[in-house]
């Protein structure tokens, strides 16, 4: 740890951290962001402690250092499966870890929260409402201050993850089975073999299918979900992505208790952009009188967001969320 100077100004440090990449960002407390940097993967869940904590230690040094003298005064860590990293008894001794490397003044709070808390602060302001995930699993959450509240599925692709791209793909093989034994082929049916490699001339392909379905990973049939996005006009594809849309709108209403102005956050590649169920699920939301539907933004925004809103004691006004968007959008561009 470094001495303390009158000079420093201080700052707030948001971090992603994620099963791909970790991503941070320093911002003054007016919410100007000073520094951004980008590293490996860091979820301890899926590279452990060790790793991640000097992935995260390595990339929060990097921004702290970018940003100049500084005295940081809150930092949040938003990643997936926050809840498991809590009731391991290494907990402290990882969140310990990062603080000693960062050389800081003085040891700041340090926050640990969800993705799913990190998503909805990354698209809106309000104090409360509902994020719902949806890419390779699947799941929703109220959040409240930040704070997970309730949560709906999101049990991992052997339990749950219903509607999720884990779930597409295994619905188009499971279709694709059923079509084999029967001795049909279609569109879909097509597709999936082709993509597994299976043979026109293959005299057993039911066989093939099932091993070649078995010989990975199971989430790995999620990479099946694109075929099932591309074949919108074939029967069985369609019937698919109604039930995935349904389910996840569904699961989405369960939490908003007729509160249609609640704050709504989508994210995940399924429901995003030009994912296959983007315009159906916020169409049934819609449908269903839903007004304020969001999809989810850059993730360090949302931890940076709830570093400036948990940093305490605050003795300047709460910057506008949209300040701290614009801020971060102008860093990077």
């Amino acid at each position: 740890m470094t001495a303390s100077s009158p000079d420093r100004h201080p700052v707030v440090l948001g971090a992603d951290i994620g099963g791909t990449s970790t991503r941070v960002a320093v911002a003054g407390t007016d919410g100007s962001v000073l520094a951004t940097a980008r590293g490996g993967p860091g979820n301890p869940n899926v590279v452990g402690l060790e790793a991640s904590a000097r992935t995260v230690r390595e990339v929060c040094a990097e921004a702290l250092e970018r940003a100049g003298d500084t005295a940081c005064e809150q930092i949040v860590l938003g990643l997936a499966g926050v809840t498991k990293l809590r009731g391991r008894p290494e907990a402290s001794t990882w969140t310990r870890s990062i603080l000693e490397g960062l050389r800081l003044h003085s040891a700041p709070p340090v926050r640990l929260v969800s993705d799913f808390a990190v998503a909805f602060s990354s698209a809106t302001d309000a104090v409360r409402g509902v994020a719902a995930i949806t890419g390779t699993g699947a799941g929703a959450m109220v959040i409240d201050g930040g704070e997970d509240v309730t949560r709906r599925d999101a049990w991992g692709w052997l339990l749950g993850d219903e509607g999720s791209g884990f779930w597409i793909g295994r619905e188009a093989m499971r279709s694709t089975l059923a079509a084999t034994e029967a001795g049909r082929r279609g569109p879909l049916a097509d597709a999936v073999r082709a993509e597994l490699g299976v043979a026109d001339d293959d005299p057993d392909p039911l066989t093939t299918l099932l091993r070649l379905a078995y010989a990975g990973p199971p989430r790995d049939l999620a990479d099946l979900a694109p075929l099932v996005a591309g074949l919108p006009q074939d029967p069985g594809a369609a019937d698919i992505l109604a039930r995935a849309a349904d389910t996840v709108a569904a699961r989405i209403l369960s939490l908003t208790d007729d509160d249609h102005d609640q704050a709504i956050v989508l994210a995940g590649s399924v429901t995003t952009g030009d994912g296959p169920l983007a315009g159906p699920v916020s169409a049934a939301l819609r449908s269903a009188g839903r007004r304020q539907i969001h999809q989810a933004g850059d993730g360090t925004l949302g931890a940076l967001w709830l570093a400036l809103t948990t940093r305490a004691p605050m003795t300047e006004p709460l910057p506008r969320w949209s300040h701290v968007l614009g801020s971060l959008g102008a860093h990077r561009s």
